[in-house]
């Protein structure tokens, strides 16, 4: 009955192969079991491509501006006088809380409002970090350095208060642009506000759903030619 399946279907060299030989049907199932087996190991390692990726991630946080920050300066006679003001971004990597990367914005001269809208990036790959990145502060200062000439210790500048901690997991998504208007808090009390932004690029796709039905708390924006939505956070 083989032989004849094989005669009739002689244009077919697949099917008469597959008729031929047992011997041959047999290595081919081992050849399917091996690629089940290379499938099956690939599935295991999706996570661990993955993990792989996270390192190189890439933070880039803009500073946008400040509103009603204390100010601690003294008018002079006539002549009023305001916060120099100066923002420090510090960064915590996973080797712990000495493990940290600080970056500091320009100093605004004579604002409560100051608005600064400097861009700065964090690596994961980063020395200082000792890892990936966990979390982020942001502490202000108003600066009383005299004509850029420290004063030294603590008339250099006053501690005008700082924000909540931003975890690096808030930030998931490299399609989305995250805006935070942050409390600015000084000895648990209220000390202003202060607006920032964050990206996330290097470790995931920048293909984000960008359609109409976005909800009241986002915004399609484009950046680098590319359609991000900013989500505004609580």
């Amino acid at each position: 009955k083989n032989f004849k399946q094989v005669r009739h279907l002689r244009g077919h060299p697949f099917i008469f192969s597959t008729f031929t030989s047992r011997s041959q049907t047999s290595l081919c199932l081992q050849h399917l079991q091996q690629k089940m087996k290379i499938v099956s190991c690939l599935a295991l390692l999706l996570p661990l491509i993955k993990a792989v990726d996270e390192s190189l991630c890439e933070y880039k946080i803009k500073v946008s501006n400040a509103k009603d920050l204390i100010d601690e300066d003294t008018d002079f006679l006539w002549i009023k006088n305001e916060n120099d003001v100066f923002v420090e971004i510090i960064g915590y990597g996973t080797g712990g809380d000495d493990k940290q990367k600080t970056l500091v914005t320009d100093t605004i001269d004579g604002s409560t409002s100051p608005e600064w809208n400097e861009e700065f990036t964090f690596r994961n790959a980063d020395e200082d970090s000792g890892g990936a990145y966990e979390k982020f502060l942001f502490k202000l200062y108003d600066d009383d350095s005299v004509g850029g000439y420290s004063m030294g210790g603590l008339l250099d500048a006053d501690f005008l208060g700082q924000s909540k901690f931003i975890e690096a997991s808030e930030i998931e998504d490299c399609a989305e642009i995250y805006s935070f208007e942050l409390a600015v808090t000084r000895d648990d009390d209220s000390a202003g506000s202060l607006f920032v932004e964050f990206e996330k690029t290097g470790c995931c796709d920048n293909t984000g759903n960008t359609g109409e039905d976005e909800e009241e708390s986002t915004e399609v924006v484009s950046t680098k030619g590319k359609n991000k939505r900013r989500l505004l956070m609580a």
